[in-house]
């Protein structure tokens, strides 16, 4: 992993791309291995949200998945 010390990634927070599902993940900044960790964690957890609006509609892709953080596998 690559990394600068101090570094600081304005899309993860309040100001980023976030919504108040991804807030109960409990995803930290302590270190990378524990925010790798909570990532990871999160592209496998379900969303009820998401999984109602489902995957495909008549053949269409609407979203990536149905998890609570979509990222291409």
């Amino acid at each position: 992993m690559y990394y600068l010390p101090y570094a600081t990634s304005l899309r993860l927070s309040d100001l980023g791309y976030t919504n108040k599902s991804q807030s109960n993940l409990g995803i930290t900044f302590n270190d990378l291995h524990e925010y790798v960790a909570g990532l990871k964690r999160a592209i496998k957890t379900p969303s009820e949200e998401y999984a109602r609006i489902g995957v495909e509609k008549d053949g269409k892709r609407l979203q990536i998945n149905s998890n609570v953080l979509q990222i291409e596998k």
